[in-house]
């Protein structure tokens, strides 16, 4: 998506979605379809399995797990 941004060594599932304004930090690691919302920033080594969604603008400190299925900043 348009102004995201996916910094380096970072790996992306398949059919997952990064939206506008989100950022992934160094060394993640996104499971397939997943789904990050608008302005979500997640830090550095950060894990999510598949399935996720992370809510917009939510933020995951550096080495943060989040686990299949989980949603993270939303209410259900």
């Amino acid at each position: 998506m348009a102004g995201c941004v996916i910094q380096a060594d970072t790996c992306i599932g398949d059919s997952t979605i990064i939206n506008t304004a989100a950022q992934v930090d160094h060394d993640g690691r996104i499971g397939s379809h997943v789904h990050i919302a608008p302005g979500a920033v997640l830090s550095g080594e950060v894990i999510v399995e598949e399935n996720a969604h992370i809510g917009p603008n939510a933020t995951l400190i550096q080495g943060k797990h989040i686990g299949r299925g989980a949603v993270v900043g939303l209410e259900q």
